[in-house]
């Protein structure tokens, strides 16, 4: 199963974020993963930045063609712009062009996640997280979406954000947490919202090892 943007984001004007969220989690509890054999989860992800640079790139290269071929193109600031822009995008589109999977061990508490083939990371759940995040807009308003996101992983949005039902979603990112024995974290750094199910598990060692 692959998910991002569109298999994970609530695009629907009639759907809040969180109505969307819940139904998701009754049809799997795991979600966004999926249970491959048990307590073993894999989560499959293209990324929409790539999806974003693709697009973007298109629309420069055909921007730049259309200016060229109506008023020219000369040679200096405005072609030099076009050059960066187009090499940015490019780098952008390469760089996440591969798909991300992240493996979720329960039984020995550790996770691992892939760009392609490619082994990124492996490590132990403490490092890894379901949160609520907040965020001030412009005009001052704090807006509210449920991620899954840890150390060398690729952070997903589980949620679109939403200025209401905070204590909803808090529920579901609580809920989602404890069916993949995750740490949850709310959206302030100090809150008793917090579920910690897993520390360090190097910290006794180190400890013992400076005594």
């Amino acid at each position: 199963m692959v998910v991002g943007i569109f298999g994970s984001y609530n695009f629907s004007i009639l759907e809040k974020p969180d109505e969307a969220f819940k139904k998701k989690l009754n049809q799997n509890p795991y979600f966004p993963f999926e249970e491959t054999a048990t307590n073993l989860f894999r989560l499959k992800v293209r990324s929409v930045k790539f999806i974003f640079g693709l697009v973007s790139t298109f629309a420069l290269g055909l921007t730049a063609i259309i200016l060229y071929a109506t008023n020219g193109i000369e040679l200096g600031e405005t072609l030099l712009y076009f050059v960066i822009g187009f090499l940015a995008l490019t780098s952008i589109t390469l760089y996440y062009k591969e798909e991300r999977t992240l493996l979720l061990d329960i039984n020995n508490s550790t996770y691992e996640f892939y760009r392609g083939d490619r082994l990124v990371y492996q490590g132990h759940n403490h490092n890894i997280y379901i949160r609520l995040k907040g965020e001030k807009s412009g005009s001052g308003e704090m807006y509210y979406n449920v991620t899954l996101n840890g150390f060398q992983v690729d952070e997903q949005m589980l949620t679109s954000a939403t200025r209401s039902n905070k204590e909803k979603l808090r529920r579901l990112g609580r809920r989602l947490a404890s069916h993949l024995n995750l740490n949850y974290f709310d959206y302030l750094d100090k809150s008793r919202h917090h579920v910690i199910r897993h520390r360090c598990p190097y910290s006794s060692y180190v400890s013992l090892t400076n005594a």
